[in-house]
């Protein structure tokens, strides 16, 4: 759930570092595979 939620939060425009702050990574590389990731497999 976390990723989808942070996939739908990245194509939705909100900066990549609140949504980091939001799922409690301490590396926004992290937030990025997530968003990333799930954004390519839908």
């Amino acid at each position: 759930m976390k990723g989808k939620g942070a996939t739908d939060m990245w194509l939705s425009g909100i900066p990549i570092e609140r949504i980091q702050a939001l799922c409690g990574h301490k590396d926004k590389a992290t937030t990025e595979i997530y968003a990333r990731a799930a954004g390519e497999n839908p």
